[in-house]
């Protein structure tokens, strides 16, 4: 079991007026034009969830370089968004600290999902619940933790990977034997979980990727606005590998509502989800290929 980190600057963008945007949309490439040819204002939000005002120096399609305020501290690879506004609305670049040349911070960019995508379109439902602001609240707080387990030995043949939600997670330090597994404890309070579900959405998967997901709500319901945390509980995959042993899939996982577009022609809404943390795992890589393989025909 391990505890998932929670990362304060993404829960800062909870509201529908937030766009996350990458480098090489147009429409981000003409805002930053803007920033440094006008030398606007730009808000910068730390992991921590610091804000700060900074400037931008220049931009293209793989970084950006920012002026670093003397009160923030950062290291190499640590996670930086940008927000910039422009008329009623916010953008939102993600990125990471790629090189330190003070005062001046070259940010790599980081698209949320920029890992393969696999085309699902599966019949049966995949069903969404939304927690309470309140608990988003103590999530950001780390009042409230998030924890993922992966039972991959208990049942031959399947790979489940289940997130809690939990009020204390404490891991024990390693024994004298640096090869002995750190203990974990799982508790929950009936308290605090209590109020956590606000509704249950049905909807249908469109694409998975180790990062992400995108949802297709069902016709008549409405999914939660960008910036939500929600939990997804997938329907069961399976596929028959090469030796013929069948192989499944089972997950409920957390993530937050990145975007929400027209689909088909307008007449549905698709949303992209991004994990709270990826999944890291060959079997889930090689069993999810396997099936969007079939789903396509292959």
């Amino acid at each position: 079991m391990i505890q998932l980190p929670i990362d304060r600057a993404l829960l800062q963008t909870n509201e529908e007026s937030v766009h996350q945007v990458n480098l090489k949309q147009d429409l981000c490439k003409r805002i930053l034009a803007e920033y440094e040819r006008q030398e606007k204002i730009a808000q910068l939000i730390t992991a921590e969830g610091r804000v700060r005002q900074t400037r931008i120096i220049s931009a293209d399609e793989t970084q950006v370089v920012i002026i670093l305020p003397d009160s923030v501290k950062v290291g190499f690879n640590d996670r930086i968004l940008l927000v910039l506004y422009r008329e009623s609305r916010k953008y939102v670049i993600q990125g990471f600290v790629k090189k330190l040349m003070f005062p001046k911070v070259v940010l790599a960019f980081a698209d949320p999902r920029i890992q393969k995508r696999w085309p699902m379109n599966l019949d049966d439902p995949i069903l969404q619940t939304t927690l309470s602001d309140k608990v988003t609240q103590a999530l950001g707080q780390f009042k409230l933790k998030m924890v993922r387990r992966v039972d991959q030995e208990k049942e031959p043949g399947l790979l489940n990977i289940q997130e809690f939600i939990c009020s204390d997670v404490q891991v024990s330090p390693k024994s004298k034997d640096d090869s002995a597994a750190p203990v974990t404890h799982f508790n929950e309070e009936k308290d605090v979980m209590e109020g956590i579900i606000q509704k249950n959405i049905p909807g249908r998967l469109h694409d998975l990727s180790v990062s992400g997901a995108a949802i297709i709500p069902q016709k008549g319901e409405n999914m939660a606005q960008p910036g939500k945390i929600i939990c997804l509980q997938f329907p069961m995959l399976s596929t028959h590998r090469s030796q013929g042993s069948l192989q499944t899939i089972k997950m409920t996982l957390f993530g937050i509502i990145r975007y929400r577009r027209p689909f088909m022609s307008g007449h549905q809404d698709i949303f992209g989800v991004k994990f709270i943390q990826s999944i890291d795992s060959q079997d889930f890589l090689e069993i999810i290929e396997q099936i969007s393989q079939l789903k396509r025909g292959i």
